[in-house]
């Protein structure tokens, strides 16, 4: 996973919890970062990994 420019991730993203195994695929809780003139604001984000091959990214939810 990388950040995506104009993203809610898009200074930085890193680990969250641990992986959840569903029927669907691994769920990845993981937090992003997004810089504003302000400061910088975290926030959480979810994906779905391949259960057989988890640098395989199934899907991205776009919200926070």
């Amino acid at each position: 996973m990388k950040p995506v420019q104009y993203h809610w991730d898009e200074m930085k993203i890193g680990p969250g919890a641990p992986p959840i195994k569903t029927k669907r695929g691994w769920l990845n809780i993981y937090h992003g970062v997004f810089p504003t003139m302000d400061g910088s604001v975290y926030r959480l984000g979810v994906c779905l990994h391949d259960l057989k091959n988890p640098a395989k990214i199934i899907g991205v939810y776009d919200g926070w």
